[in-house]
């Protein structure tokens, strides 16, 4: 039996906390003063209701579709000198980053691995196999690396950042160093394609524009495999405002299984599948103990190990876990 994740394993208690340290910095020092614009439900277009603030920044909550985002919203300008300097995302780069990668090598990336690869041969057609494997914001290219050793695909890692793309270069990666949003279809390999993005959705400025995007640069056949973080799931619903992993101006967007399958209709994409395999739900409350009010999860998260996982199981497999993956395809 392989060994149980952990929260700690993959986000040290102490490393995180000093992160979180440097964001509510960044937060103010970035957007003390940034004029800002409201924003419907990346969802369905509501207009949601106000839900609680954090930061310096403002959350709402669809009631209808209980999609959870940031509005009003700075432009997409702000956020990008944001993520381009910050003190906070030079952490993550380059101290969080590097302590974590062989242990979220082994126990996130080839896991990873394994699901594209049985996704990819469940929503495939057989008749015309997939050719390449297109990972969008794929940083330094662990993920990529990882897939091309034991899948006979061509692949490319999409990514904005210079430092990451030099990382992808520095180790034989073909790499195109430019955002989704200005990426020419034509850099890409003739399909089939599977396209990957991983963690990214909640830190788009525009879900729909970016959805949007994907869906014109697909081609019929073609696969988008995303993940992201879901707004009905365990841990976030019970810590609510003090969940961790609300985390602006990094995190701005939450949707949740029935969220994006209306998103999908709103972009010309169909949502072929939608999961939560979460793992670490129960953890991460556990760890959390002294901000959770609920009686009734206060004292099932101190239970035993093999109450906990049953638990856990549970969780994901009825929907409700906040680690969400989406299937997508172009199917005309």
């Amino acid at each position: 039996m392989s060994e149980r994740l952990t929260e700690n394993a993959i986000r040290p208690a102490d490393l995180f906390a000093h992160y979180l340290e440097l964001v509510s910095t960044d937060a103010e020092q970035f957007f003390g003063t940034t004029s800002r614009q409201p924003m419907r439900c990346p969802g369905c277009d509501a207009v949601g209701k106000r839900a609680f603030a954090k930061l310096g920044f403002d959350y709402r909550e669809c009631s209808d579709c209980l999609s959870l985002w940031v509005s009003p919203r700075p432009a997409f300008e702000e956020f990008s000198a944001f993520y381009a300097e910050s003190k906070s995302s030079r952490y993550w780069a380059e101290v969080f980053s590097p302590a974590v990668m062989e242990v979220r090598r082994e126990r996130l990336w080839r896991p990873k691995v394994g699901r594209v690869t049985e996704l990819a041969a469940v929503w495939g057609d057989p008749t015309s196999p997939f050719r390449s494997l297109i990972d969008i914001g794929g940083g330094t290219g662990v993920f990529v690396e990882e897939f091309a050793a034991v899948n006979d695909m061509t692949t490319v890692v999409v990514e904005p950042s210079p430092e990451a793309a030099q990382a992808c270069r520095s180790r034989g990666i073909y790499v195109i160093q430019a955002f989704l949003e200005d990426l020419d279809p034509a850099q890409l390999p003739a399909g089939p394609r599977v396209f990957t993005c991983f963690e990214l959705f909640e830190h788009v400025h525009d879900p729909v524009i970016w959805l949007r995007t994907m869906a014109d640069l697909m081609r019929p056949g073609d696969l988008l495999l995303l993940t992201t973080l879901s707004s009905t799931g365990l841990d976030i619903r019970v810590l609510w405002d003090e969940s961790a992993s609300i985390n602006p101006p990094h995190h701005i967007n939450f949707l949740n299984p029935g969220a994006m399958r209306r998103l999908a209709d709103r972009c010309d994409i169909t949502l072929l599948d939608v999961t939560t395999p979460g793992q670490l739900d129960v953890d991460i409350l556990r760890n959390n103990l002294d901000k959770i009010v609920d009686r009734f999860w206060r004292l099932l998260v101190q239970e035993d190990v093999a109450t906990r996982t049953r638990w856990q199981s549970l969780v994901a497999e009825t929907g409700n876990s906040s680690h969400m993956w989406a299937v997508m395809g172009k199917v005309t």
